[in-house]
């Protein structure tokens, strides 16, 4: 490949990556395509409340998806999402917003949309790290397996690739087996590996496979459409998808199949999508005013660091009061602003896979 045609691919690649569609916050937005953002995390008291912001300018991050696959970056993850999940969903969205019936097959592709909002945002990552930990311990165990049936050479590596079906390939793990000598009776087991972006994007692709359960328990649920009192206007916010369960300690991850689990999307200022696995909602349920607040308080504690509303909203400041404090403001954002440079520093060393990958 000559220098233009590698700036070329350069020039292609999309650093802004919505964690948030654009199409789905525009909902909230006004005729200049600008939403009121309330930060729950601020550096001082000066900092306003409320903030008017361009929709393509929120709920993105640099780099958030961009990925080294051998020596190429890609953006495919970026694509991926845009092809799959927020294009065949712009029409189901708009229908549902205009108060028309949608058919079988734009109620799944709607909630597929939902599903990849699930797995896409940064409250995603934080919060399936533990899982991540499971399954690289369940990856070593399967190597330990292997080297106590006796076989201490590379093909240890070619059996994780497909453990419990998952692509290990994007997984950065450094596993060797060695022994000091040929006639050594003892093997050495040597394990490197980071749970960062990459075991995340691992686990997207895993959730949002063809054969995914996540997708099929998506799917099987009794999703209704319901609309809030007239008196309260429903936000969003940069985690939208609301999985609440009463067994699970706020803040803990929470699977799509756990026992008692309600799921609140919301649509627009009126209007959101509701489940509850086990039991359908009522036929033709409509929230009360209490109910909606309740609704809306969901909503709002559900929100990492930025919450979305077409109007400057006291009511959600009442909900949640914003954090006011430098140093923590200074730490998250610092974290925030390393997150590619990591990754490219500690996780592609570590990836072994040839450069024809991809979604």
């Amino acid at each position: 490949m000559d220098n233009n045609n590698k700036n070329d691919v350069k020039q292609k690649i999309g650093r802004n990556n919505h964690y948030v569609p654009r199409m789905y916050l525009k909902q909230w937005a006004d005729s200049d395509n600008k939403i009121c953002m309330y930060n729950l995390l601020v550096s001082n008291e000066n900092v306003p409340v409320w903030n008017k912001q361009a929709v393509s300018r929120t709920a993105s991050m640099g780099n958030l998806y961009v990925r080294m696959d051998g020596k190429l970056e890609r953006d495919d993850f970026e694509d991926y999402f845009a092809q799959n999940f927020e294009n065949p969903a712009a029409e189901p969205l708009r229908k549902v917003c205009n108060g028309e019936r949608l058919n079988t097959k734009e109620w799944m592709t709607l909630i597929d949309f939902v599903t990849a909002q699930y797995v896409r945002t940064v409250s995603f990552y934080i919060r399936m790290q533990p899982i991540v930990a499971e399954k690289i311990q369940s990856a070593i165990d399967s190597v330990l397996s292997g080297i106590e049936k006796g076989i201490v050479d590379n093909r240890i590596k070619d059996d994780m690739n497909s453990h419990d079906g998952i692509d290990m390939s994007l997984l950065p793990l450094d596993v060797r087996i060695t022994k000091e000598n040929e006639n050594d009776a003892h093997s050495f087991l040597s394990v490197e590996t980071v749970a960062g972006k990459s075991s995340w994007l691992m686990c997207i692709k895993r959730f949002l496979g063809k054969n995914s359960v996540v997708t099929k328990w998506m799917r099987d649920l009794h999703w209704s459409i319901i609309e809030s009192h007239p008196n309260v206007r429903w936000p969003t916010t940069d985690t939208p998808l609301v999985i609440s369960n009463p067994h699970k300690h706020p803040g803990s991850f929470i699977g799509v199949g756990e026992p008692g689990n309600i799921f609140i999307f919301p649509i627009s200022p009126e209007k959101a999508l509701m489940a509850r696995n086990g039991k359908r909602l009522s036929y033709g349920f409509k929230p009360s005013y209490e109910q909606s607040l309740l609704i809306k308080q969901a909503i709002v504690n559900n929100a990492l660091l930025f919450i979305y509303s077409s109007h400057e909203d006291n009511e959600i400041v009442n909900m949640r009061p914003r954090t006011v404090s430098e140093s923590e403001y200074k730490r998250v954002h610092a974290s925030l602003n390393r997150w590619h440079a990591n990754y490219l520093s500690e996780e592609v060393p570590l990836l072994h896979r040839d450069s024809n990958g991809g979604i």
